[in-house]
């Protein structure tokens, strides 16, 4: 099945830190191929940490091969972001955090949370 760019993408309005929301359905491409220009909109409003909301994107089977990708695609965040949080349904979560592990390996300071309250109060926590 193909599916064609029906992920969203959307702002949430904060002031202390850049919040992202990622709905709908998605490939690990077009989900991989976001960062650039999340990125960006953080450069564009000069802030250094990052909330990505996945809590919304429709889930189904996530390969190994998918976590590492996701993981490598957030690199570009490692010496531009001081943090970054990252909340999704506890479905999209990998037990071993394998994705995590993989930013993290590559400079990322990121964590995943299931909670998005959790993910808001470790992002805005003092380092």
């Amino acid at each position: 099945m193909v599916i064609d760019d029906l992920m969203n993408l959307s702002y949430v309005d904060e002031r202390r830190f850049v919040w992202v929301r990622l709905s709908g359905a998605w490939t690990i491409d077009e989900l991989c191929a976001k960062p650039q220009s999340i990125l960006a909109e953080c450069t564009a409003r000069k802030q250094d940490l990052l909330l990505l909301d996945l809590t919304e994107l429709s889930v189904g089977p996530i390969s190994t091969l998918d976590r590492y990708k996701l993981g490598s695609s957030i690199v570009l965040f490692s010496k531009k972001l001081r943090k970054v949080a990252t909340a999704a349904l506890p479905s999209f979560i990998d037990p071993d955090r394998f994705g995590e592990r993989v930013a993290r390996n590559r400079g990322v300071n990121v964590r995943v949370f299931s909670d998005p309250d959790e993910a808001r109060r470790w992002l805005l926590e003092k380092d």
